[in-house]
């Protein structure tokens, strides 16, 4: 008993250190959610979404699934994302009154390359009975602009962070029915920043806002498990409100508000509800197929309005959609230490063509993807994935008041040839 609390303690200490080293890392993502909470799932896009049982990403896809799990492990991911999305100005504007000139600056690729890591620890506490302790980061963006581009006044720096810790308990009712569920605790942190206009000619000001919060939701999941064969479960991740509030922001160079000041800023946050759904078949004892399907709400992401003491409220519409991502996956089981997988996804943007603006330059998305895991021998596992998606142009038309003076901002043009590659490396560790 006493080693066994000794190897908790020492894990969950571990997992704590990670959460705080992880909050500076985020995910150039599609709309904001992160897919990327499985370093064996990437190899198959994700297909199966936690029901398949080769790795311990079911506490946060399902918990039901933790129940196919036996004795302590602990497992390490880290996912290396790089996206390229370059935006080519078309006919973009200021307007000044009756004067409209041609914005100045250049194009730019906001799209950055980003860390992204989980972690997960599980433990039998009776033969029937688990618990699942997961570190998640699962929504999260990056974009990062030059300062003199064409859409400055639109957006400078968008980022968003958040660091999901989620304890659960997985019971196996029979040999056919498990359920499982969880409770979060979770952190987001966003800065976001923009050019401000005095008028044609002037000087440019700067505004850069920043606010976090702590946030709290719950997971639940069932799975069904009539062989060893086969499996079937559903997941759901409750919505997670934050205000997120910040009370040194500067905002600098614009006469009409004040010159240079610091003042306090809030905008409200609803992350939302999501469902996973995998179905898991093996074949001939040599072949594994998987299916998955998510729904996200993000119908809850109406508007992004940034609360700044004594000025008036920044309102941008965004009017997202609810979406769903479907995906299809193979395993193959080569010899007792090599297994290899390959998937495909198609992942829905949010996003309306009339609402995208440059801080998420979002589209739809087509996920290719392989991936090998390896028994090192009987206490270590390793897992290599990559996936390259394959996404839309994204065709930009959006107005924008310019802050400092009575004035607009229009940016029009398109994101050409939009890609992100992703590699993950993943090790599980069984105590």
């Amino acid at each position: 008993m006493e080693h066994s609390t000794r190897i908790v303690y020492k894990a969950h200490s571990f997992l704590f250190l990670v959460v705080i080293l992880s909050l500076s890392f985020s995910a150039f993502s599609a709309g904001f959610q992160i897919s990327e909470q499985s370093g064996t799932g990437l190899g198959r896009a994700f297909a199966g979404f936690g029901i398949i049982g080769d790795d311990l990403s079911m506490a946060f896809y399902n918990p039901a699934g933790l129940t196919m799990q036996e004795g302590t492990q602990i497992q390490v991911t880290g996912f290396v994302i790089n996206g390229e999305s370059r935006f080519s100005n078309e006919a973009s504007t200021q307007s000044f009154g009756l004067l409209t000139i041609p914005s100045s600056g250049g194009n730019e690729d906001g799209a950055t390359t980003s860390l992204v890591p989980n972690l997960y620890f599980v433990m039998d506490l009776t033969p029937k009975l688990k618990y699942g302790f997961a570190v998640t980061a699962p929504y999260g963006l990056k974009t990062d602009y030059d300062r003199e581009w064409v859409g400055r006044f639109h957006a400078d720096e968008s980022e968003l962070v958040t660091v999901n810790i989620n304890p659960s308990l997985a019971y196996k009712i029979n040999d056919t029915f498990s359920v499982g569920v969880g409770v979060s605790a979770q952190y987001a942190d966003a800065t976001l920043s923009r050019a401000l206009s005095n008028g044609p000619g002037m000087p440019e000001g700067f505004a850069e806002v920043e606010g976090d919060d702590w946030g709290y939701g719950w997971n639940i999941g069932v799975m069904y498990h009539p062989s060893t064969t086969f499996r079937t479960g559903i997941g759901y991740r409750s919505k997670i409100d934050h205000e997120l509030d910040g009370g040194n922001n500067e905002i600098t160079g614009v006469p009409a508000l004040g010159g240079n000041f610091r003042a306090s800023a809030s905008a409200r946050a609803v992350l939302p509800e999501t469902i996973h759904a995998g179905v898991y078949k093996e074949f001939a004892s040599k072949w594994g197929a998987s299916l998955g399907f998510r729904w996200t709400r993000w119908d809850r992401f109406e508007e992004l309005r940034i609360k700044t003491a004594g000025l008036p409220d920044d309102v941008t519409d965004e009017s997202w959609d609810n979406v769903i991502s479907v995906n299809v996956g193979v395993d193959y089981f080569y010899s007792d230490k090599w297994t290899f997988q390959a998937g495909y996804m198609f992942d829905e943007t949010p996003v309306p063509d009339k609402t995208r603006t440059p801080r998420i330059p979002d589209e739809d998305r087509h996920w290719l993807a392989i991936g090998a895991s390896f028994i090192a021998n009987e206490k270590l596992n390793l897992d290599f994935g990559y996936t390259h998606l394959f996404i839309k142009d994204a065709d930009l038309n959006v107005t924008v008041p310019i802050a400092g003076v009575a004035g607009t901002d229009t940016l029009v043009g398109k994101y050409e040839d939009p890609e992100t590659n992703i590699i993950s490396l993943q090790v599980v560790y069984k105590f």
